[in-house]
């Protein structure tokens, strides 16, 4: 039997700087709850991050296994809409190098320019595998309860694959 693996990109945040997102308060929410549901193992998380777009480093994806990657940089994803057809094509291209890895990629944010971006790359290129996720309030703990929730019914699906 083959595992079903799934992607749950975040926003990035200021572990970037030290090479490790999982420092940030929503990396650990999601860790927390996908260890409490036994699904961590199927999962593996990412970032959507503006600082590969500003210094020219790559796409705009960072796994975790790819933290290095922005390791000592920082920059803030300050919402410009004049930046988001850009960042949609660099979360694209992003999508587009690790797509084949997973079932199903999830894009679970709250920060502005990158949910915008993420509905631009949607409506202008449709990769099949890929969900945003709803985000009403995208007020921190408000944030917090949407991944735990996410995490539980996400939980449910796997266990029937």
């Amino acid at each position: 039997m083959v595992t079903t693996m799934i992607l749950i990109l975040l926003p990035c945040n200021k572990g970037a700087k030290i090479g490790d997102y999982r420092k940030g308060l929503y990396w650990r929410v999601l860790i927390k709850h996908l260890e409490k549901h036994e699904i961590r193992k199927r999962v593996i998380i990412g970032a959507i991050d503006c600082i590969p777009l500003r210094y020219r480093l790559g796409d705009c994806i960072v796994l975790e296994d790819e933290m290095w990657r922005v390791k000592g940089y920082e920059s803030y994803p300050k919402y410009d809409p004049e930046i988001i057809e850009t960042m949609a094509r660099c979360v694209y291209e992003g999508i587009i190098r690790v797509s084949s890895r997973f079932e199903k990629i999830y894009i679970l944010v709250n920060v502005r320019l990158y949910y915008e971006a993420a509905k631009r790359m949607m409506k202008k290129w449709r990769p099949r595998n890929v969900v945003i996720v709803e985000v009403r309030d995208t007020r921190p703990g408000k944030f917090t309860q949407k991944i735990a929730r996410f995490v539980q019914e996400l939980a449910k699906e796997l266990q029937y694959k």
